[in-house]
């Protein structure tokens, strides 16, 4: 090997050290903004329960990627302790649930709602002025893999979609996603009528919510 290509392959390791080291920082310092506001790492509770931030990737109703670093799931104790206690249920059953969504920082909302507002999407995302559930760590999106095949079973909808196919509504309900309602609700967590994979806590409203936490502003 020449001199070039030695240096040229010492530049290009140096240049990925170097991208790795930058995303550990971040990283780092995102873990340590979210716990600030009181945010819990879910995985930190129940390693078992899959992370699969849909905004982290292009796979979403936004159709790009959303979350430049955040990978990890975070949410409010009580929220997290009571996710905790659904996969218990879920494990039973021969499912393991899959966190789509949790703590979502404002920002990402405006850009949400900048897509939707003035059509008629736009009841499907909250307005960010205010903000979300979501923008709390007060709401987690989720669905359920088979543990057999490590595939998510017929939900009746995808993730994101916008129509009724998506609403809890009985005519619209497949056994997986009754499944999935009946261990959330059975541990507090009632699901948003219009998306199946979202979840908030029983006795929580947004005024309690808005009243006692703090929006996340990252």
């Amino acid at each position: 090997m020449n001199m070039i290509k030695k240096t040229k392959l010492t530049i290009s390791i140096l240049s990925i050290v170097l991208l790795i080291l930058l995303t550990v920082r971040v990283n780092a310092q995102s873990k340590e903004a979210f716990e600030k506001l009181g945010l819990i790492e879910v995985t930190e509770l129940d390693s078992t329960i899959a992370i699969d931030l849909r905004y982290a990737t292009p796979n979403n109703f936004m159709g790009k990627v959303l979350y430049d670093s955040l990978r990890e799931a975070y949410l409010l104790p009580l929220i997290a302790e009571r996710l905790v206690a659904a996969q218990k249920l879920l494990l039973e059953q021969g499912y393991s649930l899959v966190v789509l969504d949790a703590a979502r920082p404002v920002s990402v909302q405006w850009q949400m709602w900048n897509k939707v507002k003035g059509t008629p999407e736009q009841k499907y995302v909250a307005n960010p002025s205010k903000g979300g559930m979501h923008n709390f760590g007060a709401a987690v999106d989720v669905t359920i893999v088979d543990l057999k095949t490590g595939v998510e079973p017929n939900m009746g909808s995808a993730f994101d979609h916008f129509g009724e196919e998506a609403w809890t509504l009985p005519q619209h309900e497949t056994p997986a996603r009754k499944i999935l309602i009946d261990a959330m609700q059975r541990v507090g967590l009632r699901p948003l009528k219009h998306e199946w994979w979202h979840y908030e806590i029983n006795e929580w409203s947004y005024s309690y919510v808005q009243n006692n936490y703090k929006i996340i502003d990252l």
